[in-house]
């Protein structure tokens, strides 16, 4: 290949530099430590974003002798709600192994295998990766469904040749195995939210928020727990309806908004039923809670506690300090606060255990 060929999206105008995050990447794939790199975290937290600036570092070091994008997302969130994304009639949206298989040939410029029965077909992907330098990005795979999710990681762990090519996978879920490298993507702090929103503020020309105080911003920061896809839905909120801050920040969080919707609902209902349990039972708590503290809240037994915070852990949807207690993000706070008050008995009898313990 006499030039490095891709097929990547535009980027993003407005980029949080996560510098330390974007270099560990990059060393990473520039040494070749692992062929296969999971970015994984919540809903909104900037996964895509930051494969898609890692991937442009990449074209623009030459580390690839191709860069090849796919995503499982056909839709996205803006302020006006959900909207179809272009990936769909740029033939990037892949549901399927034959689907990688085939945009892969595509922007290799392999038509004709296209055409060939699958066996063949994988041959001949697999005989590229070996022969040539490729980076494969596999953006928001949580999006496809589980089997055909497990058949495309099957492949990338044991199909693409190690020594030649790498895949990005991005996922809410951690799926990393030994041989492949994972990155947890967590909320901006507060210097980078607010960084966020003068950047946004200024590409608008939105002075409420290019003139506000460091307080408003703040305020902003901590509701939406440094999310960045939360970040942008508030100003793009206050700017269509001309209404303040905090009236936005009650409806991102007192309300089924679409920012909670689509950073939580898939996730949430994946889980087990004690796993739901435990997550409604901890978001009325201002402090964390330990394992003895949920096992009172929730009438659950010590062992599907454990169960269930194994099960919460990886998608996301729990945290851990270092005291070994469990506490919410604020998003995921207000969401599992609405499904425990949609459980009018459970909240109930939550409430009462939770008030004598704080008695």
């Amino acid at each position: 290949m006499s030039k490095i060929t891709h097929n990547l999206p535009s980027e993003d105008m407005v980029f949080v530099n996560r510098q330390h995050l974007v270099n560990e990447v990059l060393e990473t794939i520039s040494h070749h430590r692992f062929w296969m790199i999971i970015l994984w975290g919540m809903g909104g937290v900037g996964k895509t974003s930051l494969a898609l600036h890692v991937s442009y570092q990449c074209l623009q070091r030459k580390y690839f002798d191709a860069i090849i994008w796919t995503t499982a997302k056909s839709y996205e969130l803006g302020a006006r709600g959900f909207k179809q994304t272009y990936e769909r009639k740029q033939d990037r949206v892949v549901l399927t192994l034959n689907d990688l298989f085939n945009t892969i040939l595509r922007v290799l410029g392999e038509h004709q295998s296209i055409r060939l029965e699958t066996n063949k077909k994988q041959a001949r992907v697999v005989e590229l990766l070996s022969t040539n330098k490729i980076l494969v990005i596999i953006d928001n795979l949580d999006m496809i469904p589980d089997q055909q999710a497990a058949e495309i990681v099957k492949f990338v762990r044991y199909s693409i040749p190690t020594q030649s090519s790498t895949a990005i996978l991005t996922s809410r879920y951690e799926i990393a195995n030994r041989g492949e490298y994972a990155f947890e993507i967590t909320g901006l702090d507060i210097q980078a939210s607010i960084e966020l929103m003068r950047q946004s503020a200024r590409q608008v020309g939105f002075d409420v928020i290019m003139n506000a105080d460091t307080q408003i911003l703040e305020a902003i920061h901590y509701a939406t727990g440094g999310i960045p896809l939360a970040i942008k839905w508030v100003l793009g909120r206050m700017r269509r309806s001309k209404r303040s801050v905090y009236d936005v920040l009650d409806e991102l969080v007192k309300n089924e908004s679409d920012v909670l919707e689509y950073c939580f609902k898939q996730a949430y209902w994946n889980v087990s039923r004690d796993a739901r349990l435990v997550l409604q039972a901890i978001s009325p708590a201002e402090k964390p809670l330990d394992s003895s503290q949920l096992t009172n809240l929730t009438g659950l037994r010590d062992y599907q506690i454990l169960d269930a915070v194994e099960d919460l852990l990886p998608m996301s949807l729990l945290e851990k300090d270092k005291l070994g207690r469990f506490k919410l993000h604020p998003l995921t706070k207000a969401f599992a606060r609405l499904e425990l008050a949609k459980n009018v008995d459970y909240e109930r009898e939550v409430l009462r255990k939770y008030n004598s313990m704080t008695v």
